[in-house]
């Protein structure tokens, strides 16, 4: 089925779907860095709201671990509230979509270098965890680098072997 401009679209229950997974991305220009920080800074955002109402129900636990002198416990609970939230809201995204919610509102997603829609777990874990505390502890200047590099990729893009590309929704 074709859509007015004559590009191909399915309709799903209704809706109409302009890609798929098996798609070639490849194609698509690179994401321009506005684009990117403003996915980014939405991703953190409902990481930390992820985050909040993840922690509710454990409070009370949290702080009689605090209060009993038990602080390996307290952050333990923490440290896997942190981790399940990540998971949630980043890495099983990126390995099933191609995009965290923040990508999706302004219309970018991430591929391999081969045009391929669907992120390996490793393509994953190395950009999110490995490339990004990179970045970080180089004062963040490797999230600078789609500022001055013509592909637009960043040094998590460059180690995992990925980039970020617009696409319409």
């Amino acid at each position: 089925m074709s859509d007015a401009q004559g590009e191909n679209v399915r309709v799903v229950n209704g809706i109409s779907l302009y890609h798929s997974l098996n798609e070639d991305f490849s194609v698509y220009e690179p994401a321009q860095f506005r684009e990117r920080m403003l996915g980014h800074l939405s991703d953190y955002f409902l990481l930390g709201v992820t985050i909040a109402l993840l922690r509710l129900p454990f409070l009370k636990l949290i702080e009689h671990a605090k209060m009993n002198g038990q602080e390996a416990k307290s952050s333990a609970i923490t440290t896997f509230l942190f981790l399940l939230a990540v998971t949630i809201c980043q890495l099983a995204p990126l390995c099933l979509w191609g995009q965290t919610l923040g990508k999706y509102l302004f219309g970018i997603r991430v591929i391999t270098m081969t045009g391929g829609a669907r992120l390996s777990p490793l393509n994953v874990i190395t950009r999110e965890v490995g490339g990004k505390f990179v970045s970080m502890m180089i004062l963040g200047v490797g999230f600078l680098f789609p500022l001055w590099r013509a592909d637009k990729r960043a040094l998590h893009d460059l180690l995992s072997d990925t980039k970020v590309v617009k696409y319409r929704r």
